[in-house]
């Protein structure tokens, strides 16, 4: 393949007859070449005139756009939110640019809102589909441009920020881009940030107004139970006699180590397990409330229908009863979703038999 040479052209002819120009993305500084390339696409781009701060700016309505983009030294240090939004750019890769809030007094939008402080984007100002701007063939037909003082129009200079400055689908340069570990540090970004997409495309669009469809859950329903009413559900219970009369009788855990005991607590009956991994203090459980317990540590939503021996886990937790094991198996066992949903097993291929 030929190498391409500044003085041999300043843009590239498609296949299909396109013609696109050629800007490098390693210069520091634009040179001539990227300036008369780049003042070559601004007169083919729908481009007018509005205000920033009073100061006279140039404007571009992107509809590809989701957010807004403003030159940085437009912008003083008080205006910057001290926040770092992440920039999602048309090819994948997402920067790190910092925001800042500002009033427009634009055709297509007036008013004050948020804004990516970008160091050398194309234009001054581009204003993407945020909520109440125009269209980029409605323009405001009542807006005219004023009168500013020469004094306005010269533009200030801002300290450099300690912030990465990162470029975007529409800068004359590209940046170096943000280390995928490093885009969203949990502690710097908070709760209220949002990610900016400097281009919106068609399946993201389409993917927004779409109705998210609600999760289908069970419906587990619990009866609020009272501490008294426990306590007489428990003295009720025939299945839990032999667990009153060794209260206060340690035993050793069958086929487990460790030591279990039964305790009253206000008058409630606990059993106690210690010396082994996993000491737990568990509610014994009367059988009339049993099933609501393995329904929910089985059936509800941040349960998700495991296999027995998790849903055992899950229920000895915090409860017993005699039999939790059995009980569980059964229930897991005779679950439909489980039934419709898990794996039966393969058939095996039947051999070839001599009929008589």
């Amino acid at each position: 393949m030929k190498q391409i040479k500044e003085s041999d052209s300043y843009s590239i002819n498609l296949a299909c007859g396109h013609e696109i120009p050629i800007v490098s993305a390693a210069c520091e500084e634009p040179t001539d070449i990227t300036e008369k390339i780049l003042s070559d696409v601004k007169e083919r781009m729908p481009v007018v005139e509005g205000y920033l701060k009073g100061r006279k700016v140039s404007v571009l309505r992107d509809s590809g756009c989701s957010g807004v983009i403003v030159r940085r030294d437009l912008i003083s240090n008080d205006q910057l939110t001290g926040v770092d939004q992440l920039c999602v750019l048309i090819d994948g890769t997402v920067r790190k640019i910092p925001e800042a809030n500002v009033a427009v007094d634009t055709p297509f939008f007036t008013g004050s809102l948020k804004a990516l402080c970008m160091k050398r984007p194309v234009y001054d100002l581009i204003i993407g589909n945020v909520p109440g701007v125009r269209g980029p063939e409605n323009p405001d037909p009542d807006w005219s441009v004023k009168e500013v003082p020469s004094e306005q129009c010269e533009p200030h200079n801002v300290e450099e920020t300690a912030s990465v400055e990162i470029g975007t689908s529409v800068e004359s340069r590209d940046e170096p881009e943000v280390a995928a570990d490093q885009m969203i540090p949990s502690d710097d970004v908070g709760d209220d940030s949002d990610i900016g997409g400097a281009v919106e495309t068609r399946a993201q669009k389409q993917k927004r107004n779409e109705n998210l469809k609600p999760l289908k859950t069970a419906n587990v329903h619990m009866d609020d139970v009272t501490p008294e009413q426990l306590r007489q559900a428990q003295k009720e219970d025939s299945t839990l006699k032999n667990c009153f009369k060794h209260v206060g009788n340690p035993r050793p855990l069958k086929g487990k180590e460790g030591i279990s005991e039964f305790i009253l607590r206000n008058d409630i009956l606990y059993r106690k397990v210690s010396g082994n991994d996993k000491p737990s203090d568990q509610l014994v459980v009367p059988e009339k409330f049993r099933n609501q317990v393995m329904k929910l540590a089985h059936d509800s939503i941040m349960a998700g229908h495991l296999g027995i021996a998790k849903t055992t886990d899950k229920v000895q937790s915090q409860f017993y009863w005699p039999g939790v094991g059995s009980d569980v198996m059964r229930y897991c066992k005779s679950c439909d979703i489980c039934q419709r949903k898990c794996d039966k097993g393969r058939s095996l291929r039947s051999h070839w038999v001599t009929c008589p």
